[in-house]
């Protein structure tokens, strides 16, 4: 079980004082919805190391990874901007989350292939990056998050650029990953839609303070 328990961080510039406090059980998707600027995308970054909060923890089957450096922590981020290298095959961005080389030797082949299977891309390879459509390049994402094999998985909104088709499409296979591989995965987003299609748990964040909403 992945706990967030009283981390608590505020911006000097700023009057509200944010405080998190939830839990994510293993295969579960946890939602935390408010507007923009309401401190969603500070508890990823306190999550992920890039801010340091001033109290709490962040507890992973007991253990805190707030203390750890970025690279050692449990974490995987998917981010709304793909963060794909655009000049490079499919198979070379999904190796870089296998260790930091561009080269796909035999093991990685295999590892890629069975990973592209799974997203719908079978046969994608050798396509540059530059040559796919939204919805393709957020497969590759989602792809080289899997194949980092973190029990964390972290959403940043990343399907907020793609149709609603598509969009329903990468949200489901995230259910589908989050179940088989079996991850903590937290989203946050202003759409309730997104909530709505594949949370578990709920929660509002406003004014600092996480509420966690009743199912309807």
């Amino acid at each position: 079980m992945l706990e967030v328990k009283d981390v608590i961080f505020y911006y000097k510039e700023e009057e509200i004082r944010y405080n998190y406090n939830f839990s994510v059980k293993e295969s579960q998707i946890v939602s935390i919805m408010g507007k923009s600027g309401s401190g969603k995308s500070t508890l990823l970054d306190i999550l992920s190391g890039f801010l340091e909060p001033y109290s709490g923890k962040a507890l992973l089957d007991g253990v805190n990874f707030l203390d750890k450096p970025i690279e050692d922590r449990p974490i995987t981020i998917l981010f709304q901007q793909y963060n794909l290298f655009e000049y490079l095959s499919v198979e070379q961005n999904i190796a870089v989350g296998i260790d930091d080389s561009f080269k796909v030797d035999k093991k990685k082949n295999r590892l890629i292939a069975d990973i592209l299977e799974r997203v719908g891309l079978k046969g994608f390879e050798k396509r540059k990056a530059d040559k796919l459509s939204g919805g393709e390049k957020q497969r590759v994402a989602i792809a080289r998050s899997i194949i980092r094999n973190k029990p964390v998985l972290l959403l940043d909104e990343p399907f907020g650029a793609l149709d609603k088709e598509t969009k329903k499409e990468m949200l489901q296979l995230v259910k589908k990953i989050t179940i088989e591989k079996k991850l903590h995965t937290i989203m946050v987003t202003h759409d309730e839609y997104d909530s709505q299609l594949i949370a578990d748990v709920k929660y509002l964040l406003k004014d600092g303070i996480l509420t966690k909403q009743e199912n309807i």
